[in-house]
């Protein structure tokens, strides 16, 4: 019976060397001295608030989405780069009290272009809000 109990012993005793001698250590690769060429990463997504009326008014709400869409189709024609854009509601109570309009640009596009076609597009919608601004009360 003493010999049973040894022989189980040694059976664990050599099931758990053999699981641990089969951990492999992973090894890091270090480099040295490697020339890195930093390039100044713009976000590829743009976007700025306006503030809505306070409560629901499809009509409002459909004048300024055909305003967005009609200066992007302008901006499309004008530039002939891919980018788009999205409406994100941001309201607390109401959703679309006040929404976020971003300025989604393709990542083929130079940082340079990238700027000036959502900086544009953002400048010439806040330019038409403020137009539009005078229906909110």
């Amino acid at each position: 019976m003493l010999f049973r109990k040894q022989r189980k012993i040694i059976k664990i005793i050599s099931f758990f060397w053999i699981l641990s001698s089969c951990k492999t250590v992973e090894k890091k690769n270090i480099i040295v001295n490697e020339h890195v060429i930093k390039q100044e990463i713009l976000p590829e997504k743009q976007s700025r608030q306006y503030k809505l009326k306070k409560y629901q008014d499809y009509d409002f709400e459909e004048k300024f989405k055909n305003m967005v869409d009609r200066i992007y189709n302008e901006m499309l024609t004008e530039y002939d780069l891919n980018f788009t854009y999205s409406i994100e509601p941001e309201g607390a109570v109401y959703p679309f009290s006040e929404v976020s309009v971003s300025c989604i640009a393709d990542k083929r596009i130079s940082n340079l272009k990238r700027e000036r076609v959502c900086g544009d597009f953002l400048n010439r919608l806040d330019k038409e809000y403020d137009n539009l601004k005078g229906e909110i009360k």
